[in-house]
């Protein structure tokens, strides 16, 4: 240990703080455990920087500021080795989105923007903004996220230090509702923290439905040269977050880890995703624009039969539908100059950024038919379901009462276990078998309710 200090190595550096925090062979000193996380961190180590947010979280050897703690963790994420640390920091910016206004994340986000080793936050965390000067109010630093695709940078937008310059989907559609994706991507590092993120690409997909195959990668040296990626350099792993709660899936993750990544550097790669579909027959398909990221040019199309209409709804994104031969061909385009420092982290994506959606159904009573037909049959009332649905709601004639008996058996004994393996990702095993097995998610629990509430005679909708 005391070599590695002596080497400046971040690993001991950070090991030293952790001693010192919680006072490992010597008395417990917060404020030098700061200062040994600090060495390490201004050497670009994600755990150290990790250790110096959860310090300004809860005021451990320095005041509580949560502002410097969301920078802090922010710069983790940014020089993260590997997915799960990645995580580790993902969901502590999560939490503190929660409790910070958007005035005050902007600021997180500049501090953490603007950092160079060996510079502290203090002086630009009291320092009005430039468009404010000699003001003193902090209330002047909040950065307007431009106004759509497209729209201009004002003075105050953050340029991203990762740039998408090209994301490019090429999507053909089958008759069965499948689907063959060829992607090409390229990612550009402005900084030292982002060539070192960019370095690794995960290809995320479903492991049951989706094939992938990687056809080319490598990395884009700025004198021109292409560095090619081995396939040996590709690993296939769980998702980072898979392992945090009872929940078994096959959700998966191709990595592809790029060589020799520096600033200005642009790590490329072509793959080809062929999936099928969720439910038999249909097609469904979303995307959802990341505004914390600058892309500078996204193009999503999809190549569809025109017996297979789709309807499509999309928001704050360029849109044309146009035909060529036996197909309709819908295209989206999506470019911004800077990313949305002012992001509520209350707000999901899903509700305020740039999406668009697509579907074969062409209603939503539609989708519901489809759906019901796979879940119905698993909220049979048998022989077991109805003996249970008696002994619970024995000796009770009001209805609501046995509702209630019922939902309350139901939460107490079926405990919670998701596996969402196949078409268990949203159809429920049999009623039954959940009985039998004492575990389920949520929909197995609705599939065990629904059958009970059966076999006393009351009717319950499925609703996803």
């Amino acid at each position: 240990l005391f070599g590695a200090v002596a080497h400046r190595d971040p690993h001991g550096e950070n090991a030293v703080g952790v001693i010192y925090e919680n006072g490992f062979g010597v008395p417990a000193d917060d404020k030098t455990a700061i200062s040994w996380f600090r060495k390490a961190s201004d050497r670009r180590f994600a755990t150290a920087m990790m250790n110096l947010g959860a310090a300004y979280r809860d005021g451990k050897g320095v005041t509580v500021d949560k502002v410097f703690a969301y920078a802090w963790y922010s710069l983790a994420a940014l020089n993260a080795k590997n997915p799960s640390e990645r995580a580790l920091a993902d969901r502590e910016l999560e939490h503190l989105g929660l409790v910070l206004l958007p005035a005050d994340l902007a600021v997180a986000r500049r501090l953490a923007a603007d950092w160079k080793p060996g510079v502290g936050f203090v002086e630009r965390h009291e320092m009005p903004s430039a468009g404010a000067a000699g003001s003193g109010d902090k209330r002047d630093t909040v950065v307007t996220a431009d106004n759509g695709p497209g729209a201009a940078a004002g003075p105050a937008s953050l340029k991203g230090s990762i740039v998408y310059k090209i994301w490019n989907d090429e999507i053909d559609v089958q008759s069965d509702g499948g689907w063959i994706t060829r992607r090409h991507v390229e990612i550009q590092a402005q900084n030292e923290a982002s060539a070192a993120k960019i370095g690794e690409q995960p290809i995320y997909y479903v492991s049951s439905r989706s094939e992938v195959e990687i056809l080319e990668a490598y990395t884009l040296k700025a004198d021109g040269k292409k560095l090619p990626v081995e396939m040996s350099a590709v690993h296939t792993q769980m998702l980072p977050s898979a392992q945090d709660v009872s929940m078994f899936d096959d959700q998966r993750q191709k990595v592809i880890v790029f060589p020799n990544v520096e600033v200005g550097d642009v790590v490329a790669y072509t793959v080809k995703i062929t999936s099928q579909p969720a439910l038999p027959g249909a097609f469904l398909y979303s995307a959802v624009m990341n505004r914390t990221q600058v892309y500078a040019d996204l193009h999503i199309t999809l190549r569809v039969p025109k017996s297979r209409p789709l309807v499509t709804e999309t928001h704050d994104m360029r849109f044309e539908k146009r035909s060529s031969g036996d197909r309709d061909i819908y295209e989206w385009h999506y470019s911004n100059a800077s990313v949305a420092p002012d992001y509520k982290m209350a707000m999901d994506p899903i509700d305020v950024w740039p999406r668009f959606y697509a579907s074969s159904f062409q209603d939503y009573e539609q989708f519901a038919r489809a759906y019901a037909a796979l879940v119905e049959p698993r909220m049979a009332v048998t022989a077991k379901i109805q003996a249970l649905a008696d002994q619970i709601t024995g000796g009770v004639t009001d209805r609501r009462a046995q509702a209630e008996r019922l939902y309350d058996w139901v939460s107490r004994h079926i405990r919670y276990v998701g596996v969402e393996i196949g078409d268990g990702a949203y159809v429920p095993r049999d009623a039954e078998t959940v009985l039998a097995s004492g575990y389920g998610d949520c929909k197995d629990h609705v599939a065990l309710l629904a059958a009970l509430l059966k076999a006393k005679g009351m009717q319950s909708e499925f609703v996803l």
